[in-house]
């Protein structure tokens, strides 16, 4: 594959999965409070609020970047497999 389509794929991923984890996190954050976070022990999840959004905005990234290249995944496999 030339140097560009990996780019191009590698856009492909990480852009939608950018947009896509900005949105959840404005969704999710916009009813749970990190504050209220506890630990099974009873202790506090994370100190400072902004670590934990910034590691739950960075976890949903992951999530729906991986999603995103799953789906280019199995985009090319169905192309590969057409007949021509």
């Amino acid at each position: 594959m030339a140097e560009g389509g990996r780019l191009r794929d590698a856009g492909s991923v990480i852009w939608p999965g950018f947009l896509g984890a900005a949105a959840l996190e404005a969704l999710v954050f916009a009813f749970v409070d990190p504050s209220h976070l506890h630990l099974p022990g009873g202790g506090s999840a994370v100190s400072p609020p902004l670590a934990f959004y910034s590691l739950a905005f960075f976890a949903f990234w992951l999530l729906v970047a991986g999603a995103c290249a799953l789906t280019l995944m199995l985009e090319r496999g169905e192309r590969a497999a057409a007949p021509d």
